[in-house]
């Protein structure tokens, strides 16, 4: 007499394995393919300013930052108010932001550019600042101007740092200085420097 119980058990068996296999399918399934969007994500573009934009550290309190805001071009400065209750941000497109007790006073946002914003430097008691471009082009905003590096510029300019007698100074990536109604201290340049100069703080 043959048994039949073999029979009964595959013909169980094949159903419940196709379920398996069917819930294993949808489990490497591409979540975009079943309609949701996917874990993995392509990184922001269109400038957004990661990490938040500013972070104090210490006794420094941020007052403000670009978190969850695109920019039309990424930030490139900063500079503090006198009394560190505020500062100033700069983007390449020489737009200002102001965040604190730093009082807006202008920009460069929106113009026609010759060459990219690369600093920011404040006045000493905060009433205005400066931008200056990597062609050593300088905007004032309720201060005043003293000439620029514009056309004599060696190098790309990179910073700018304002004096407390007035003033500012420029400096450039291969470590050229130019000092404007400040007193002119010296230079690296032409001293054989490795890595570019890539800031200035007076």
């Amino acid at each position: 007499m043959q048994n039949c119980r073999p029979h009964r058990v595959l013909a169980h068996a094949v159903p419940l394995t196709t379920v398996v296999f069917s819930i294993l399918a949808l489990l490497v399934l591409p979540l975009s393919f079943l309609g949701t969007s996917s874990a993995v994500a392509s990184p922001p573009s269109g400038g957004l300013f990661a990490g938040g934009g500013v972070s104090g550290y210490g006794q420094a309190a941020t007052y403000g930052s670009f978190s969850g805001v695109t920019l039309a071009s990424p930030a490139v400065g900063m500079a503090p108010t006198p009394s560190g209750n505020g500062y100033w941000v700069t983007a390449a497109d020489g737009g200002v932001f102001n965040y604190g007790g730093a009082g807006f006073h202008g920009s460069a946002g929106g113009q026609n550019l010759v060459a990219p914003v690369t600093g920011i430097a404040a006045l000493a008691d905060g009433s205005g600042y400066y931008l200056v471009a990597a062609d050593g082009g300088v905007f004032a905003y309720n201060a005043p101007f003293f000439g620029s590096a514009a056309g004599v510029a060696n190098g790309v300019v990179m910073g700018i740092t304002a004096g407390s007698g007035g003033g500012y100074t420029l400096a450039t990536d291969v470590g050229g200085a130019f000092a404007y109604g400040a007193t002119y201290f010296g230079n690296q340049n032409n001293s054989g420097v490795v890595d570019p100069v890539v800031s200035i703080a007076s």
